[in-house]
């Protein structure tokens, strides 16, 4: 395993079901991946959407995947590692600040992605790269 992979965090959730659905878990203040609340957030991406590269310095990400199906790409020294989160693999991705990664919807629907952070939105917190900046086959 490599050292990006060491400092992720991949944590299996829950799928209630109930009435006409189902209830899914996302984080607990009782659990070891929650440090503070800073905000939360949904992103919306469309079938073959990609969001990369993106770093940031302070930021805990907790990513979920509620709806849909998102390949996530972690890159550190020269390594890539792909984890795939959505209604068939429903997990939680805790990234530590300090790893780059990238996310492109892999479903042929619309994906939602919720984004439990640490630390309130600041642009001097976060460096982006072109998605073009890695070398990463985005088509595999």
């Amino acid at each position: 395993m490599n050292k990006v992979m060491k400092k992720i965090k991949v944590t299996n959730l829950k799928k209630l079901p109930s009435n006409g659905g189902s209830v899914m878990h996302a984080l607990k203040s009782s659990e070891q991946s929650f440090s503070k609340f800073g905000e939360a957030y949904f992103s919306l991406l469309e079938s073959g959407t990609i969001r990369a590269w993106k770093y940031h310095t302070r930021m805990i990400s907790n990513i979920i995947v509620p709806y849909g199906s998102i390949k996530f790409v972690f890159y550190e020294d020269d390594v890539f590692k792909e984890i795939i989160a959505g209604e068939n693999n429903y997990i939680r991705i805790t990234i530590p600040p300090k790893i780059w990664f990238g996310f492109m919807c892999v479903s042929k629907k619309k994906s939602f992605l919720l984004n439990i952070a640490n630390i309130l939105h600041d642009d001097s917190e976060v460096i982006n790269k072109d998605v073009k900046e890695f070398n990463y086959d985005w088509t595999n």
